[in-house]
C-alpha cells in the first residue's frame, strides 16, 4: 500500500495495530497489569522504529514503513522482476 510518498507493509502494520489495540483493551478491562501493557506496546513501538533504521541503514528488512522509491532514487536490479 502506498500512502502518498511512503510504502506501507500492510501486514506488518496490521500485526501492530492488531496487538497495540488489544493490549489497550486488555489495560482498559483491568485484565493486564498497566506496566505489563506499557512495555508491550512499547516493544511494539521499537519494533517498528527498528525495522525502518535498519531499512535506512541498508540492511535486508522488510520494513512497517519506508519512503517510496521515486524514479530518481530507483536503481536497475538484476534480481528484481519487472
Amino acid at each position: 500500500m502506498t500512502v502518498g510518498s511512503i510504502n506501507v507493509n500492510e501486514r506488518k502494520a496490521i500485526v501492530a495495530v492488531v496487538a497495540i489495540v488489544a493490549l489497550t483493551i486488555l489495560m482498559l478491562a483491568q485484565r493486564m497489569d498497566p506496566a505489563t501493557g506499557g512495555t508491550g506496546i512499547v516493544g511494539i513501538a521499537m519494533y517498528i522504529v527498528g525495522n525502518g533504521v535498519a531499512a535506512a541503514t541498508g540492511k535486508d528488512v522488510d520494513p512497517v514503513v519506508k519512503r517510496k522509491r521515486t524514479a530518481r532514487t530507483r536503481t536497475t536490479d538484476p534480481d528484481e522482476d519487472g
